[in-house]
């Protein structure tokens, strides 16, 4: 938990918080996957937020990792909760509506933004950046090589860094990534 962002550490504290609340003080060598069942069932049949498959099955990885740990430390012999002995919940999977639409479809909606949208479009098109990364841009990730991105993501972990060079040939509608950098600080 110490390695990950803020709000997942937050959201496991909670989990395990609940976690401690529903077990109490029995002996981890007495945990069987009956139980695991039961406390899964337990939390989905919360009616607080926080009762949903998803969120449930959250809370029994929490659980599922706390066993493995105490089989690290030596407290039991042999998990409860393994794919053979317990199951998650399955989760069905979301119809997402996809859109036909292409990137020229976009540029030709730009035509009725102002300026800046219209470059945050291009600039988005040629990067691929996540949009948290791309308002942490500032004057010091221009280089002379190019744009140096240091996604938000892996900024506190590996602190990778993603160059975006000034080639021109990489164009979108008629202007590289030079070309739009130049119009934003404009």
């Amino acid at each position: 938990t110490p390695t990950k962002a803020q709000s997942t550490q937050i959201e496991e504290a909670r989990h395990l918080s609940k976690l401690r609340t529903m077990i109490g003080e029995n002996p981890v060598s007495a945990w069987q996957p009956h139980h695991a069942y039961r406390l899964r069932d337990t939390i989905l049949s919360g009616t607080q937020k926080g009762s949903g498959e998803t969120y449930t099955n959250r809370v029994m990885q929490k659980l599922k990792h706390l066993l493995t740990k105490a089989i690290e430390w030596g407290v039991i012999a042999d998990h409860p909760m393994t794919e053979s002995k317990f199951k998650m919940l399955p989760v069905p999977k979301k119809h997402q509506m996809r859109l036909a639409v292409s990137i020229q479809d976009v540029l030709d909606a730009t035509e009725f933004c102002p300026p800046w949208l219209d470059n945050y479009v291009r600039l988005k098109i040629l990067t691929g950046l996540r949009q948290m990364d791309m308002l942490l841009l500032t004057r010091h990730c221009i280089t002379d090589e190019g744009l140096l991105v240091t996604p938000s993501k892996t900024e506190n972990s590996s602190g990778v860094q993603q160059l975006f060079s000034w080639s021109p040939d990489v164009r979108i509608d008629g202007k590289n990534l030079k070309e739009v950098i130049d119009d934003i600080i404009s």
